[in-house]
């Protein structure tokens, strides 16, 4: 299991992305914190130079753990249950895009919210099926770039698709395929769980990315979440991946991602 922190370059309000600002310093910032690496959210992957990018990852010997989808569709009606089928075509692109960019970096892919939100009224099996149809086509990029795609589990509140464990590990099992695995979010896990550390012992074999977050979606160590119980559980399958801190920049974003890192390899030496 390694560390890995979100990263922004451009960002207003309060959302769970840590350090923000230039790409490159927020690399070295991490690296001189002890980060593993770092997991970038991304407007617009066209503008991102992956060669610099590169450069700074090999100069302060840090990764690019994953690459955030969110932001470029934030605001918009583009996801992947988009009625129109032309802007279903404006999502896969810029998907393929996404892809192509993490392919650089050897990082996964995460949708989220990307997904979408099933109408009022909206047939269920259908928009699975188009969501499915979306991931079908992505799948094609993914494997060719070796990329892998993670589909979160995202609470009720702001998703009504795929909102547990059980349901997001049916869907990605039907693929069939290395390329899709399962996200899980310890935030979202506490809405959606009965038990956090049961829940990662079912992702066996398909846990493919990790978002840390207390469930006050401050960092964690800051609410009531053990995380000793679930840095546990994700030994115990043997996760070899990265765990990333996604969480409220609160009270200040260096703050935190020292905080979140402290607290973490205090948990992890339990089970050491």
């Amino acid at each position: 299991m390694r560390t890995s922190i979100s990263i922004v370059d451009n960002v207003s309000g309060n959302v769970p992305f840590v350090l923000r600002g230039d790409f490159t310093e927020s690399i070295k910032i991490a690296s001189q914190l002890g980060y593993d690496a770092v997991e970038m959210h991304i407007r617009d992957p066209r503008k991102i130079e992956p060669d610099r990018i590169l450069e700074a990852c090999n100069k302060e010997k840090i990764e690019v753990s994953s690459i955030g989808t969110g932001l470029s569709f934030s605001g918009t009606p583009l996801n992947f249950m988009s009625k129109d089928k032309e802007d279903r075509s404006k999502v896969l692109q810029r998907m393929k895009e996404y892809i192509k960019l993490a392919g650089n970096f050897n990082s996964i892919v995460i949708i989220g919210l990307l997904k979408g939100n099933i109408p009022p009224g909206g047939d269920y099996s259908t928009y699975n099926q188009r969501v499915t149809q979306m991931l079908e086509m992505c799948l094609e990029d993914a494997e060719i770039n070796n990329v892998a795609l993670v589909i979160e589990a995202i609470n009720r509140y702001e998703s009504n698709f795929l909102n547990n464990i059980s349901e997001t590990i049916e869907f990605v099992k039907k693929f069939s395929s290395e390329h899709i695995k399962v996200h899980i979010d310890t935030f979202h896990m506490n809405i959606e769980e009965s038990k956090i550390a049961e829940s990662i012992i079912k992702c066996r074999g398909v846990l493919g990315h990790v978002h840390f977050a207390d469930n006050n979606r401050m960092y964690p160590g800051h609410g009531h979440i053990k995380f000793e119980e679930v840095i546990d559980a994700l030994k115990k399958i043997d996760y070899k991946g990265y765990v990333a801190v996604e969480c409220l920049a609160l009270p200040d974003p260096l703050e935190v991602a020292k905080r979140s890192l402290e607290y973490i390899n205090r948990c992890r030496r339990c089970y050491v």
